[in-house]
């Protein structure tokens, strides 16, 4: 398992990816008998956590997780007034359940800490957002507000080159337009990705502002070079 230690706000690539500030370090833990993720998230809220914070928590992969080690630690006393900034509907509603405060998405702003699951990263750091789920815009929303952002990957997650998938929210008022124009940018058309909208049952998948989600799948043979100059093109359409 591995965990980026927090530092002054991190600069995300916008719409994919994120590149870590040159004062993080990587740290390594040894899971034990618990689940290496599970130990990652549980290890970055006792160990960053304070009472009195805001916390975001920016991607719903971990959302579980994250909110029951909350619970207990509220729970016995070791964390008071800790308000949570969530990006999906189903986080609310079970912070709803656990009765933990949260603020709403017009108050994401001036976060004291958030934590992010990478779904890849190098020996560099950088990485690229676990995009799971009904929602890109809003997650990368919350991690950007934030003083400070802890990142969570399980050790199969680091690579020798990140980026064999970027998910990008679209709005749906003209969305095969948009992915046209997304298709013929000189970082995607020479990869030559395949290209689907996130889908539930055979539906489309809408996010919260019922927006769609776009999914550009790399070949193995055609490995994206740098993710973060497909960001700076994407970012603009």
């Amino acid at each position: 398992m591995a965990g980026f230690i927090p530092s002054p706000t991190v600069l995300l690539g916008r719409l994919l990816d994120g590149r870590r500030d040159r004062r993080c370090s990587l740290v390594r833990r040894e899971a034990g008998d618990r689940d290496d993720l599970v130990d990652a998230v549980e290890s970055a809220i006792e160990d960053h956590v304070e009472s009195g914070m805001s916390i975001g928590i920016a991607s719903t992969s971990i959302g579980a997780m994250a909110m029951d080690k909350l619970y207990r630690l509220i729970g016995t006393g070791k964390l008071v007034d800790v308000t949570l900034a969530l990006p999906s509907k189903r986080m609310s509603n079970r912070a709803a359940e656990l009765e933990l405060p949260q603020i709403g998405p017009e108050s994401f702003a001036d976060l004291d800490l958030s934590i992010m699951h990478a779904a890849e990263f190098d020996d560099e750091l950088n990485f690229v957002a676990q995009s799971t789920g009904a929602s890109i815009l809003r997650p990368r929303l919350v991690a950007t507000r934030s003083k400070s952002l802890i990142i969570v990957a399980n050790e199969t997650a680091e690579r020798a080159r990140i980026g064999s998938k970027i998910c990008v929210e679209l709005s749906d008022m003209g969305a095969k337009h948009t992915l046209r124009r997304l298709m013929q940018l000189p970082a995607l058309r020479s990869l030559s990705p395949v290209v689907s909208f996130r889908t539930k049952d055979s539906v489309p998948i809408r996010t919260l502002d019922g927006n769609r989600i776009a999914e550009f799948t790399m070949s193995p043979n055609k490995p994206m070079h740098s993710p973060f100059i497909v960001a700076e093109q994407v970012r603009p359409v």
